[in-house]
């Protein structure tokens, strides 16, 4: 028997880097998430009733205490705001590669980049939604860092995440 599914996402690669020297300030992989419920509603809606698929995806970060499948967008806590922060937007059938060789087949998100000016902000989570602001969307998937990430003017926050109904 195969490990048991873990949910939606899979955080590739993340990074985070000077921008001008391209030095690696840390990195890691393989990075786990918790398919959150609304996601889940989405997902099944789409597939099963007659609910329009978003055209556009967020990716954005934030600093919760805790992250439970149960939380919605409501519950995203500490986001940065300023200083460059922006939510990502990933466009479908853009910003996505199928790669059906694998098993199980898989979609690649391209790079997601973070930067900073002014002043740095830090983060413990990444989460995957369907709006570019606010809090009145879907939160379909979150992934906690295991550490805390701080965005400096200067350095880079990136990040390829895969989605797959098995695991990734």
């Amino acid at each position: 028997m195969s490990n048991p599914w873990n949910g939606l996402l899979i955080l590739e690669e993340l990074k985070v880097y000077e921008q001008a020297t391209g030095k690696i300030l840390y990195e890691d992989k393989n990075l786990k998430n918790v398919f959150n419920v609304g996601g889940q509603t989405l997902f099944l809606s789409c597939m099963f009733k007659n609910t329009s698929v978003p055209n556009e995806y967020y990716v954005g970060l934030d600093s919760r205490t805790t992250i439970t499948a149960a939380q919605t967008m409501a519950d995203i806590s500490g986001e940065p705001s300023g200083n460059g922060y922006l939510r990502q937007p990933l466009v479908k059938n853009t910003n996505f590669e199928f790669v059906p060789e694998v098993t199980p087949p898989k979609i690649r998100s391209s790079t997601v980049s973070f930067t900073a000016t002014g002043t740095s902000y830090t983060a413990t989570d990444m989460f995957l939604c369907n709006v570019g602001t606010g809090y009145s969307g879907v939160l379909i998937s979150t992934l906690s860092f295991g550490t805390t990430l701080t965005v400096s003017p200067g350095a880079v926050v990136s990040m390829k995440f895969a989605m797959s109904l098995g695991t990734c």
